[in-house]
């Protein structure tokens, strides 16, 4: 069983490894896309083939997700994303849950899909516990919740401007932003 963890944590390094090769290069660089295409594939295959070990088979669900987002390939990004924040009942994987709704929201966002994303962003928000608010991830899954509320309000503004449920909408996220402080 030993082998097995110590096995699967090296393969998920080396996928991860090759992703972080693939980022590093130009955008221009074709090397790039072979890189990404190669770590999603070994992320795939190990999230396919990897059920007992639950953090590693999220973790390359993440990885892939991210890989799909940069591809543009959004439709696979949200799947991917949704499938680890539905997830109930793991405690140890709040973390990373936190961190794909962020992602989750992101995507939606930039898809102009701002109901969803706002209406997601906030219902994890709202089911954090205490001692999980503070955390580094929560502060980005707020932050990223605001920048989306706001980018919707703009978008509200220029095709009804005077619209008074935008003036309502901002003030609320200027209260949210000043409880974070």
């Amino acid at each position: 069983d030993r082998i097995t963890v110590e096995l699967r944590e090296a393969e998920l390094l080396s996928a991860k490894s090759v992703e972080n090769r693939g980022r590093s290069r130009g955008i221009t660089n074709p090397q790039r896309i072979a890189d990404l295409q190669q770590a999603r594939k070994m992320f795939s295959d190990l999230y396919t083939k990897e059920k007992s070990l639950i953090a590693i088979r999220y973790y390359a669900l993440f990885y892939r997700s991210g890989i799909f987002q940069t591809l543009g390939q959004a439709d696979d990004a949200i799947d991917g994303y949704l499938r680890i924040a539905d997830l109930e009942g793991i405690d140890a994987l709040r973390q990373l849950q936190t961190e794909a709704v962020t992602e989750l929201a992101k995507v939606l966002a930039s898809e102009g899909k701002y109901e969803v994303a706002i209406e997601r962003a906030h219902k994890w928000l709202s089911g954090l516990r205490s001692d999980e608010k503070s955390s580094f991830e929560a502060m980005q899954l707020s932050l990223e919740y605001a920048r989306i509320r706001i980018e919707s309000i703009q978008k509200q503004k220029s095709a009804a401007p005077g619209n008074r449920n935008a003036s309502r909408e901002t003030r609320e996220v200027r209260e949210f932003l000043r409880g974070m402080l």
